[in-house]
Formats: structure tokens, C-alpha cells, sequence
């Protein structure tokens, strides 16, 4: 996953504005930011790691500018990343910055210079694209940003400090999140059986009512990332029932394989009949729609082990599901509140035993090789009460009074050692 997608138009600020944004995510704060190739811009075809790249990043900073709308790179991007916003970019955080433009002139496009440009994408690449372009442009507009209108107003160098500090700590919201997710990804792999090729599973998750704020996108795109590179194919579909309400009987099936191939960048289903295959259907909200899904006979499109995931906000969606619909399995799991929680702090006078076992772990931690390092391991069978330990003696006086500056990272079975130093450096 990046951290951060930068969207902007390279002639009016990638050698200055947005180069010093970049430096200051990825040299000061030590993030993931992804900023395109400047030969993007010379009239290639767009390329499938773009959009990749825009569908695995956390946050989007679009920084609008003089010539952004005129740019059908910029818009295509933009219609890429609100796409997989929720909630008109609320939910996987969007960043619009407006430099030397005002919202309103780009909100409606009022010059004339604004109005031929999107003449122009209207003619070359039709009206409907032009009208979801001009969407986009409205929807990111509305969105709180940051402003650069005259240079003596504010210092440039100001502005991309408060990005800076907004972004890392959004990230740091996410990141607290995704601790919480973390047993969850594994009860969510043990269902999917990822090691059985046999058949095609088909698991749907959902939440618990006493949730509240909705994390089922964020869940899946972490979870689908997390897996993805088990499988020969993978794709990641959004607001699935949303695209179902806009076809008919005549042409579902044929819209609906149009949109996962458009996703996945490939020409034909057939590519994908002996693949093992990861498709994960976000946005299922009616017991209709997943009646759909599986009446397309979706199991048979791909080859075997391959694994379907649907995800939904609705809680009652599988709640009259059969085990077996239409010969198709589906298993079935409630991320529940207690599993959201906050992290559970175990009290030393609540713990019975490991008196020995505590002492000579801090014994052992105030012992120092020639490098004034130390590393002690805790090991022994599951259930035995490592992690209970562990804590007891991480939140120990006599830690605290040894060690002045701790840390608690919670390291999966499948993890990334970047992604576990960056966890470090953001608590």
C-alpha cells in the first residue's frame, strides 16, 4: 500500500510546489508517496500501475492548478480516486489544494479558458465522459483543502507543512486502525481457506450494528493488498449494487464482466476461466443483488482455489442466507465491536503467576551486549500466556524506570518490515 497519491498537472508545479510536498511526506516523514513519471504527460497510453497505484493508496492530495483542467491525465485520475472514495472522498481521505485557482472558477469552470478545455474533452472523449469529468471537479471542490491564492498571503512553504502535518496525522488514524483489524485478517484468511485449490470459496463479511462508523472498505482493500499476491489474478470492485441498479436483465452479465475486466486491465473472461483468481465485491447492500451475483454463476468464471469476498455495510444482509446458495458455499463472519475495541491493558495485580518467568525476563532485559543492545524472546505453545506476559512486563515500574522511551508494535504473521518500522516511527 502507498501512503499518500499526489494528482497534479506537471507544467505548473511538479520542478516546485508539489516537488517540495513530495520531499517533505517522503524525506521528512518518512512516507509512501507515489507522484507519476513525467513521460506520463508526453501522450502514452495510460498505464495499469497508475491506476493500481491509485486504488492501494490510503490518502489523495490533488493539487489543483492553472492548466490542471485542461489535462485529461489529471481528470481521469481524479475520477479514478473518487471512485474509490466513499462517500464523495470522506472515507479514504482526500486532500485538494488549490494553488493560485479559486474553488468556485474550477467548481464550475467560469473562464473561457476552463470552458474550451472541457469542450475539447468532450469531443475527444465523448459527452458522458465530459460530464463525469465536470462531476469530479464539483465533488472535490465542496471538500475542505488548502489554499495558495496570492504569494504574499501565504508562504508556500507554510502550507506544505500543514499538508504535512494533516496527512501524517490522518495516516495515523488509519494506522490505529488497522492495528485493530489485526486478528480480524486472520479469522477473514482462516475462512477463505487460501491453501485449499480445490473449489472457488465465497465468504461475505459485514459488522456488528454496535460499531457505529463504518471500516468494511478500509478492512477490505487492507485485507485484499494483505492476500493478493497468492493468486494469479485479482481485482477489486466498488459499489457493486450500485452498478447492478443501472442494468437490466438483457445486459447485467455483460456490464458487469465489462467493469471487472476494465478493473483488472484485461480484454477477455477467458484469460481468467483457469486462473486462480482473488475478487473481492465491495458495496452489496441488497439480499437481491447477492442473489444476482451468484444466480451469474460468478464461481465458475475462474479456476480452482480461487476466492470471491463480498463486503457489505448492510448487517442484515446475510442474516436469512442459506450455507449453500444455488450450489455455491458462503461462509459468513460479523467483525464484532469487542474485536474494534481498544487495545486491552493487562494490570500486573490481575495477573496470577509468572513470578519467575517475570523476574528473569527483566533481569534479562537489563543486560547489555558490547553494543549496549538486547534482544529477549518469549516463546512457548499458543494459550500459554506469552502475550499476557509480555504486557505485564512491558507496562512493569521497573521497565518503565530502565527503559524511559517503549514501544508496542503488533507484528502478523504476514507482515512488511517497512510497514512495521513506519508503525514505530508514527507512535
Amino acid at each position: 500500500m502507498y501512503d499518500v497519491f499526489l494528482n497534479f498537472r506537471g507544467e505548473d508545479t511538479r520542478f516546485l510546489f508539489t516537488d517540495y510536498l513530495y520531499h517533505g511526506l517522503a524525506d521528512v516523514k518518512k512516507l509512501q508517496v507515489f507522484r507519476d513519471d513525467p513521460a506520463l504527460e508526453l501522450g502514452d497510453a495510460i498505464k495499469p500501475t497508475l491506476m493500481e497505484a491509485i486504488k492501494r493508496s490510503r490518502i489523495h492530495i490533488v493539487v489543483m492548478s492553472e492548466n490542471y483542467v485542461s489535462s485529461s491525465w489529471c481528470l481521469l485520475e481524479l475520477e479514478q480516486m473518487l471512485k474509490y472514495s466513499k462517500n464523495n472522498g470522506n472515507e479514504r481521505s482526500m486532500v485538494p489544494v488549490f494553488y493560485h485557482v479559486k474553488p468556485a472558477e474550477v467548481r464550475y469552470q467560469i473562464s473561457a479558458k476552463y470552458k474550451e478545455a472541457m469542450e475539447k474533452h468532450e469531443k475527444r472523449e465523448g459527452k458522458d465522459k465530459g460530464e463525469a469529468w465536470k462531476s469530479a471537479l464539483f465533488t472535490v471542490c465542496d471538500l475542505s483543502g488548502q489554499h495558495i491564492v496570492e504569494e504574499r498571503d501565504h508562504y508556500e512553504t507554510g502550507v506544505i507543512g500543514k499538508i504535512v502535518e494533516q496527512v501524517s496525522a490522518k495516516l495515523l488514524e488509519i494506522r490505529q486502525q488497522l492495528n485493530r483489524f489485526d486478528s480480524q485478517f486472520g479469522v477473514v484468511e482462516s475462512l477463505l481457506n487460501l491453501e485449499s485449490c480445490d473449489t472457488v470459496g465465497v465468504v461475505g463479511i459485514y459488522e456488528d450494528p454496535k460499531i457505529g462508523k463504518s471500516y468494511i472498505r478500509v478492512f477490505a482493500f487492507e485485507l485484499y493488498y494483505k492476500i493478493k499476491y497468492k493468486f494469479q489474478a485479482a481485482g477489486f470492485l466498488v459499489d457493486v449494487s450500485e452498478l447492478l441498479r443501472k442494468t437490466t436483465d438483457d445486459d447485467r452479465l455483460e456490464i458487469f464482466q465489462k467493469e471487472l475486466l476494465s478493473d483488472m486491465d484485461v480484454k477477455t473472461m477467458h484469460e481468467l476461466k483457469h486462473k486462480k483468481m482473488l475478487l473481492v465485491l465491495e458495496g452489496v447492500d441488497s439480499e437481491e443483488h447477492l442473489e444476482l451475483l451468484v444466480g451469474m454463476g460468478i464461481s465458475d468464471w475462474f479456476g480452482g482455489g480461487s476466492r470471491i469476498l463480498i463486503a457489505t455495510e448492510n448487517r442484515n444482509l446475510f442474516q436469512d442466507c442459506p450455507a449453500v446458495m444455488n450450489g455455491v458455499k458462503l461462509e459468513k463472519h460479523c467483525i464484532r465491536e469487542g474485536e474494534f475495541g481498544k487495545e486491552k491493558i493487562v494490570k500486573e495485580k490481575k495477573v496470577v503467576g509468572f513470578v519467575k518467568e517475570f523476574i528473569g525476563v527483566i533481569n534479562q532485559l537489563k543486560e547489555e551486549d558490547s553494543n549496549r543492545r538486547n534482544v529477549v524472546s518469549i516463546s512457548g505453545m499458543g494459550g500459554s500466556g506469552k502475550t499476557t506476559l509480555a504486557r505485564m512486563i512491558y507496562d512493569s515500574n521497573e521497565v518503565r524506570e530502565v527503559f524511559p522511551c517503549r514501544e508496542w508494535v503488533t507484528v502478523s504473521k504476514q507482515c512488511i518490515e517497512k510497514e512495521v518500522y513506519r508503525n514505530c516511527a508514527y507512535h
